[in-house]
């Protein structure tokens, strides 16, 4: 019997602290071996003080756990593991209730006691199993999603009232052997206001999906308009300057006649620029080289310096996020540096073992920026357009369980991890 439960209790906590890697990447997979064997005894070493005030101990286990191995995410993944744990609780309560119903009919008899404990643990994590299982079949529900780290805490607190309402329910059920349907009252009424507070968190993230899905299509039709007008731009330029040919080597050829060298070299490179051929990169991913392409195209007439040094084409990401991620931070960085003297760019898009980066870097005014409520809030006119854009940078690195981190020292350094 003590085999079996180690067992289960191994199994629960392994799959308790693996629940949230359903939706968000750890950083230490290992680490969750670790917590399963501090959690699985400290939870038998409680169960032997019979003290349900000490419940808050697992809870402190579990965040301690979320903090270090979903560090940028914790908010969410302390939620989503507190949610497990309040579900088993809930299950825990029904299988009392089930037990204590077959004492009751049955009698309270040695060999009964034996035979119905190790059911109840077995159907416990049959149950924990399907329930994991559900999440992973229908984990595009919770793509594309972001809720503030405010509401997850709140979310999260909520359950660990739940949770707590249960732990002491279950434990005044033991000592003062409630009647019988009382208790049933009690675990419909907790129940449902579980599913109730469940229902509610799903209807949040189907709001969230639909905001994310809407702001996604109309930077998307932002974008094939500016593709589009760029395209047109540089195809009216190309044919004018195609018409005008006979002219323009007619004129290099008198220049270079009179021996007027450097004027006709001057000629040829004002043609040559004004052709269209600015190329920053050359990656396998056209439209990659597009995007880079056609925003830094007028650097050399803004004395914009720029390194750009592309390793990785971000193949994972699809054409239209990558225009909106990569298009809104090269947008914000010339932004920034046109207003400074000393105008640099640095793009550096790489992999580093499984980790795929992109480092942009720029200089800029540090008058120019706002600090509040832990952002830092461009200061320019457009605001309402810079927000939707960052906003929108901040959506894709969501979409593929990226981080980012922004860092200012001479420098405004943005650090985007997948």
């Amino acid at each position: 019997m003590l085999l079996l439960s180690i067992c289960m209790s191994l199994l629960e906590n392994y799959l308790t602290l693996s629940f949230p890697a359903i939706f968000v990447k750890e950083k230490y997979p290992w680490l969750k071996w670790v917590f399963m064997g501090i959690l699985t005894l400290t939870s038998f070493y409680l169960d032997t003080l019979n003290y349900p005030f000490l419940m808050v101990v697992p809870i402190l286990i579990l965040a301690a756990f979320c903090r270090l191995n979903y560090k940028e995410h914790f908010c969410i993944s302390l939620f989503y593991i507190i949610f497990i744990f309040t579900i088993l609780s809930i299950v825990d309560m029904f299988i009392l209730f089930i037990k204590n119903f077959f004492m009751s009919y049955l009698g309270n008899k040695i060999y009964q006691s034996y035979f119905i404990h190790p059911i109840g643990l077995i159907i416990n994590k049959v149950i924990l199993i399907f329930i994991y299982y559900l999440f992973i079949k229908k984990r595009k529900l919770f793509d594309n999603f972001t809720i503030k780290d405010k509401q997850m805490l709140m979310f999260s607190l909520t359950e660990i009232v739940m949770y707590a309402m249960i732990t002491l329910f279950l434990s005044f059920v033991v000592k003062e052997n409630i009647s019988f349907m009382i208790f049933l009252c009690l675990i419909l009424m907790l129940t449902m206001i579980f599913l109730l507070f469940s229902y509610q968190y799903i209807l949040l993230i189907k709001a969230n999906k639909k905001v994310f899905e809407e702001e996604m299509k109309r930077a998307s039709q932002e974008f094939n308009k500016s593709y589009y007008e760029d395209f047109q731009k540089n195809y009216d330029m190309n044919k004018a300057l195609s018409h005008d040919l006979k002219n323009h080597i007619t004129l290099i050829y008198t220049m270079l006649e009179e021996n007027q060298v450097k004027e006709a070299m001057d000629y040829i490179q004002g043609i040559y620029h004004k052709i269209g051929t600015f190329k920053a990169v050359k990656t396998e991913r056209e439209i990659l080289n597009y995007i880079i392409d056609s925003k830094l195209f007028n650097t050399k007439e803004l004395n914009i310096r720029y390194v750009i040094d592309i390793n990785n084409n971000l193949d994972f990401m699809d054409d239209v996020d990558l225009c909106i991620l990569l298009g809104n931070l090269l947008d914000n960085c010339i932004e920034a540096v046109e207003k400074v003297n000393n105008r640099f760019i640095e793009l550096i898009i790489d992999k580093n073992n499984d980790v795929v980066f992109i480092n942009l870097r720029n200089t800029f005014d540090l008058n120019s920026l706002k600090y509040e409520n832990g952002e830092y809030i461009s200061s320019k006119t457009d605001c309402k357009n810079h927000g939707i854009g960052m906003k929108n940078i901040e959506n894709i690195i969501n979409k593929y369980n990226g981080n980012i981190v922004i860092d200012i020292n001479e420098y405004f350094n943005t650090y985007i991890y997948f």
